[in-house]
């Protein structure tokens, strides 16, 4: 046997040995998935499934969602026993389920599981508001009033403008009539023309200006469209703090406080998947 043939020989059974090692370690590791959904061991599912075997578990195992089921369903029956008060509104996929604190007249989803990850996390949109509202509870209620007081202060200052420049008109007229009659004698009609001739149009400066101010003034739709609109979004505002509100005082009566619910949160995350004892890291 020649040397090259002693060489080909010895890496096919270097490559054999290494094949027969890496199918025994996936067997082995499916052995050991199957024995762990037996036993419900969630930790061991997460190691397993998240790891080099998640394709070939997502063909067969996971077809038709047989594991992210027995995921979501083991994630929601630890949430709700750890936070009884919390209720499920919403599933918007195999492994994402949506809730609200406690039962309230406005159904709305503030906390989110995805037992795909795991995690556990207060809606993006939600947190934001209530991020807000512990800065300053009244603020935007503050910025839609402002707005409707200018807008009110924008028709009183038309109505002053058109009554000023309606006084300013009949001035004017007075004055040009007067000037006319002045005018009248021989002397001094040069220059009583052209003081007549800037007075008149001045008068028609005024003419221009208080037609532009009627037309906004007649055009109350437009202020009046524009608050409708502002008035609408204030109404919105308002409940939208009602209901934040109301999640506070149960973020309050449950948690003790924002700070202590998102600790409570992430404590339950780790409970969940047993990190403490290191089986599976998040």
């Amino acid at each position: 046997m020649t040397l090259d043939q002693n060489k080909s020989q010895s890496d096919f059974h270097e490559i054999k040995d290494t094949a027969s090692f890496q199918v025994g370690s996936m067997l082995k590791e499916l052995q050991e998935f199957e024995q762990a959904i037996k036993m419900e061991n969630i930790p061991v599912i997460y190691r397993i499934y998240k790891g080099r075997l998640h394709n070939e578990i997502n063909a067969t195992a996971n077809q038709h969602h047989e594991i992210d089921e027995l995921l979501m369903q083991k994630m929601h029956d630890q949430f709700t026993t750890m936070f009884p008060f919390m209720t499920l509104i919403s599933r918007p996929s195999a492994t994402i389920q949506q809730y609200q604190m406690d039962q309230y007249y406005h159904e709305r989803a503030t906390i989110v599981l995805d037992a795909s990850e795991p995690s556990v996390f207060i809606l993006p949109s939600v947190e934001d508001e209530w991020l807000d509202y512990q800065k300053d509870q009244q603020a935007a209620l503050r910025t839609i009033e402002k707005k409707m007081d200018e807008l009110d202060a924008r028709a009183i200052t038309l109505n002053a403008e058109a009554e000023e420049l309606s006084q300013e008109k009949t001035k004017i007229l007075e004055a040009i009539q007067a000037k006319k009659e002045e005018s009248k004698g021989f002397f001094g009609r040069e220059k009583h023309s052209e003081e007549l001739e800037r007075m008149e149009q001045y008068s028609k400066s005024i003419d221009t200006k208080l037609t532009e101010v009627k037309q906004l003034l007649a055009d109350q739709t437009t202020l009046a469209t524009e608050k409708e609109a502002l008035m609408q979004t204030y109404e919105h505002l308002r409940l939208k703090q009602a209901i934040i509100t109301k999640e506070f005082r149960l973020i309050t009566t449950y948690f003790g406080s924002f700070e202590e619910m998102t600790q409570q949160l992430e404590a339950f995350l780790r409970t969940y998947v047993n990190e403490e004892e290191g089986q599976y890291e998040i």
